[in-house]
């Protein structure tokens, strides 16, 4: 009796055994599909009247939930600046923000948008546009 039942724990230990490798084969070669691809960085920066909008859409590729943070700094030509920020997580997915800043009293003079992008905590990604409304 006791030699079936042991004969029968080993059938189940040898069959959960044969789903835990296949089920790591198939998880490892997901990853490796995606880990390999860098995280998207995407924005837009247009004007509408008196004000900037600035778009941003970060695309995560990774097989693994990615903490991000974001800050867009608007500098004004009179030194003064806003700064619009937010966090999010995204796995295989995106992650889309808007900011809209007022900038009516600053028609004529250069204005300056600044968008940093933090995957983990380390920047992955900075750029800086200078525009005027003149140009617009």
């Amino acid at each position: 009796m006791a030699e079936k039942s042991l004969k029968a724990v080993c059938s189940v230990l040898i069959i959960l055994s044969v789903l835990l490798v296949f089920y790591i084969v198939l998880t490892m070669s997901d990853r490796a599909q995606t880990s390999g691809q860098p995280t998207e960085v995407d924005e837009a920066v247009q004007h509408r009247g008196d004000y900037v909008d600035v778009i941003l859409s970060i695309k995560n590729h990774h097989g693994a939930d990615t903490g991000f943070t974001w800050e867009i700094t608007l500098f004004n030509g009179d030194n003064t600046s806003e700064t619009s920020s937010g966090a999010g997580v995204g796995s295989g997915g995106s992650l889309v923000h808007v900011a809209s800043f007022f900038v009516g009293q600053h028609e004529q003079e250069k204005t300056r948008a600044r968008i940093r992008v933090y995957e983990e905590g380390t920047m992955i990604d900075e750029r800086v546009y200078t525009f005027s409304f003149l140009e617009a």
